[in-house]
């Protein structure tokens, strides 16, 4: 069984695989099928004017593949692009923001180099304002698929990450092996319950008239980099078992020279700062602002709990918290994003952070 797909990546599945096999030639009920498609996508990182930095994932229009979109770096926040590449070589893209989807700029030009170089210009809606705009191919955009079956209880789980390539620097290429481990680590969350639902069903599978269906997706977006840090936005959805769930959670790395080390949040603020209890005003007061729907009912210790004071994701300029401070019934998370200039003074400037934030 063939668990490759070209020479552009590799998944670390083999305790995976080896208990799948072992399930399957023990009941002889089951079987695994997986396949592993490269480039649904290209990920380009270069600027927008002079120096503003930017991601952009164009989707390569298959049915497999993905919408196109881009992020700037300095605040670490998801712009949809509308649009189309022509032949391969000249693209066209409006951007959306907002929830009413309202065009706010036009992305036009030309892929170049054999899809390695972005060059063209961005421009305001209106067409009044101009800024060059270049970006360069850091990583392909690939999905993975894994399936498992016993009797009528399926299970599926797929992925979508970046795999980078060489521009980056060494580090990126051993980030792509902890992206990996991450992605295995998620699937065999939902392989162990699939064992466990087959081993307790039993040889005839579940007696329900549809059977279990348990499925996870799990998308990673790079919305901030830089040659030191890099940011991925999240979002996993799970259905199956008793109710469907989703989160959005954020993963910042520090990539230095040969290593790669997950940010530790905490370590991010001065020891002895109160930064919980400083930060929590700081959000309330903007989730005040921007009118949360729920937040007569509020209490400051929620937003002091490390599941939305440390729940952020590391922006150019900020950080970008999403916040989960209330029932579902008031609506999905909240995207606040704080800039490094409110609140400077619970920053420790010899933490993981300093070479980010400097003076601003």
């Amino acid at each position: 069984m063939d668990f490759t797909s070209g020479s552009v990546h590799r998944w670390p599945l083999p305790s995976i695989c080896m208990c799948t096999a072992l399930l399957c030639s023990a009941t002889l009920l089951c079987s695994i099928s997986a396949t592993a498609q490269t480039s649904i996508g290209s990920v380009y990182y270069g600027t927008i004017g002079d120096s503003t930095r930017i991601v952009i994932v164009l989707g390569n229009g298959s049915p497999e593949g993905v919408s196109s979109y881009y992020y700037y770096c300095n605040y670490a926040r998801q712009i949809a692009l509308s649009g189309r590449v022509e032949a391969g070589q000249h693209f066209a893209f409006e951007e959306q923001s907002g929830d009413n989807g309202q065009v706010t700029g036009q992305l036009l030009g030309t892929i170049d180099d054999g899809g390695r170089k972005l060059s063209g210009e961005w421009m305001d809606a209106k067409g009044h304002r101009h800024l060059n705009l270049s970006a360069e191919h850091i990583a392909d955009l690939i999905t993975v698929d894994t399936s498992w079956k016993h009797a009528n209880i399926h299970g599926a789980f797929s992925a979508t990450y970046p795999h980078f390539l060489g521009g980056m620097g060494k580090g990126y290429l051993l980030l792509n092996d902890t992206l990996d481990a991450l992605i295995a680590e998620e699937r065999k969350g939902l392989y162990d319950w699939f064992v466990e639902e087959s081993r307790n069903t039993g040889a005839e599978g579940d007696s329900s008239e549809y059977g279990i269906e348990l499925a996870t997706t799990m998308d990673l977006d790079v919305a901030m980099i830089t040659k030191d840090f890099v940011t991925f936005a999240g979002h996993e959805e799970f259905d199956g078992g008793a109710h469907p769930s989703y989160s959005m959670p954020h993963y910042n790395y520090a990539v230095t020279g040969n290593r790669v080390q997950p940010v530790d949040r905490a370590k991010i603020f001065r020891k002895g700062s109160g930064f919980r209890a400083k930060l929590g005003k700081v959000l309330r007061a903007e989730l005040t602002r921007t009118e949360y729907p729920c937040m007569e009912s509020l209490e400051q210790s929620t937003l002091e709990d490390d599941e939305n004071v440390l729940s952020f994701a590391i922006a150019g300029r900020g950080l970008l918290f999403r916040l989960w401070p209330g029932p579902h019934a008031c609506g999905p998370a909240e995207d606040i994003f704080i800039p490094y200039s409110k609140i400077r003074d619970l920053i420790d400037p010899s933490g993981p952070l300093a070479p980010l934030v400097g003076d601003r």
